[in-house]
């Protein structure tokens, strides 16, 4: 049981600050979308590691918490290494976020307006940056 309220407990720690990051990082348009992918997400881990966890428990009763654990670190690790972008000291990566500031339109920056909003002087308005990779001198 004790295992059982720290692996709630940590569940906790991570849904809380995604939906809290998803509701202030997104525009309100769009939040219904992002939302359901999350949803989506999240239930397809929880369909592979409900059976997963109902062969461990079937087939390694002492330990199967553990192995699970071990399962999970492994996948995490593996995720980690094939989605982070290279750390490469000289290169920078817009994120991609909804989000306003004054701006002007160049090489970098470049995105459709809705009808009245001038391109050519500085205005803001809620936009994304794409993840676009570049190199500095």
């Amino acid at each position: 049981m004790v295992l059982w309220l720290v692996a709630g407990i940590g569940q906790n720690f991570v849904n809380l600050p995604t939906q809290t990051l998803i509701a202030d990082r997104i525009t309100t348009a769009m939040q219904g979308r992002v939302y359901g992918a999350h949803f989506a997400w999240s239930h397809l881990w929880w369909g592979i590691s409900y059976p997963l966890a109902g062969w461990l428990g079937s087939n390694f009763a002492e330990g199967e918490f553990f192995y699970g654990s071990l399962i999970g670190l492994m996948l995490l690790g593996v995720v980690q290494l094939i989605l982070s972008p290279p750390a490469d000291e000289n290169e920078h990566v817009h994120a991609n976020l909804w989000h306003e500031h004054e701006h002007i339109h160049d090489e970098h920056h470049q995105h459709n307006h809705h009808p009245g909003i001038p391109s050519g002087e500085p205005h803001t308005h809620p936009h994304q940056h794409k993840r676009i990779r570049h190199s500095h001198p």
